[in-house]
């Protein structure tokens, strides 16, 4: 979109490079795409084709790769790595109409929660968005709602192209098709915007994965699913047990085979995730019951359970002493056998 518009400037003007016109050209570069101006992370229908966005160009160049047939006989891997839905919340128009503003419903972010966490576990990204503090701004909130989703329904399209294109090209009964994510988003829950925090909606991410019958018989099950505990850095292991590589011993993840042809095997035991603030760390574990997070400041204590969406911390309650204590030793232990691995 943007390449003949500077052609046609560099033209009339000379290089965008150097001197007058670069400058010129910083002032006109925004004129561009005007729909986002004076949003701060930004959000709305572009205008534009699928196709014309960077992940809907990633994806075509997968479709090419696979009727062109490159790889020949020989075996291949593809990471694509689609953007969205991350920040500026832009996707075509049509992704928008499937979620009316009016239609949207959520639960308003509560202050309270603010005086039970630690001043570590909060975040202040809020006014990033254009929000005040405790300032109730319900149409704002449904614009970045409506945006996110029409984000996420986008990238469903994408997805949808690569899987037909496996499948147009003889391709879908020999790959193994993973699909997952890097971390999940608030959307004003708990009056927080974003990521890089240590709660189940940020840290909880998709994983679907897909082995063939005619590789393996029975691999994975058709529309089976497991509650199980795993983490990303099982991927690894799992793809080099499936293809037949032997694992090298330092590997901290572990092959999720057992549990893709039984999904009511056990998972682990705890699932282990890790933020920065600064030179200061968070560390949360997550068991079958509970997520623990442990800060310089505090700790956090949640029973997914009772509190899936977790808006009240037992860390200081007294009935939960003994958890807080056996959650301390479940993270003092994943961290150690972490070190361990990483000393061979």
């Amino acid at each position: 979109m943007v390449t003949p518009i500077r052609e046609k400037f560099e033209f009339e003007n000379g290089p965008v490079t150097a001197g007058k016109s670069r400058r010129a050209w910083r002032e006109f570069y925004p004129t561009i795409a005007p729909q986002t101006r004076g949003q701060a992370p930004g959000y709305g229908p572009t205008g534009l084709k699928d196709e014309q966005h960077k992940d809907g160009k990633n994806v075509l160049q997968v479709k090419k790769w696979l009727k062109d047939d490159a790889n020949g006989e020989r075996p291949f891997f593809i990471a694509c790595g689609l953007q969205k839905p991350h920040v500026p919340f832009l996707a075509p128009e049509k992704y928008f109409k499937m979620y009316p503003k009016n239609g949207l419903k959520f639960t308003p972010g509560s202050l309270e929660f603010w005086k039970t966490v630690p001043k570590l576990a909060q975040t202040k990204r809020y006014d990033g968005f254009g929000f005040e503090f405790g300032v109730k701004n319900d149409d704002l909130r449904r614009d970045y709602i409506q945006a996110y989703h029409a984000c996420i329904s986008f990238i469903d399209a994408q997805v949808t192209v690569m899987l037909d294109a496996l499948k147009q090209n003889g391709h879908w009964e020999d790959t193994i098709v993973i699909l997952t994510s890097d971390h999940g988003y608030l959307l004003g829950e708990k009056f927080m915007w974003g990521k890089v925090m240590l709660f189940e909606s940020c840290d909880r991410v998709p994983l679907i994965i897909r082995v063939p019958d005619s590789l393996i018989k029975g691999a994975t099950i058709p529309g089976s699913k497991s509650e199980g505990l795993v983490e990303l850095v099982d991927l690894y292991p799992t793809l080099v047990d499936l293809c037949e590589i032997p694992p090298k011993p330092e590997l901290q993840g572990r092959s999720l085979t057992p549990m893709l042809s039984d999904p009511e095997s056990n998972g682990k035991d705890f699932a282990y995730t890790v933020v920065s603030r600064g030179k200061e760390l968070g560390r949360a574990i997550r068991t079958q019951r509970y997520r623990y997070t442990s800060w310089a400041t505090g700790e956090e204590l949640y029973d997914l359970v009772v509190d899936p969406s977790e808006e009240t911390n037992l860390a200081k309650r007294a009935n939960a002493e003994e958890t807080i204590m056996q959650m301390r030793k479940n993270l003092d232990q994943i961290e150690f056998m972490a070190t361990a691995k990483n000393r061979r």
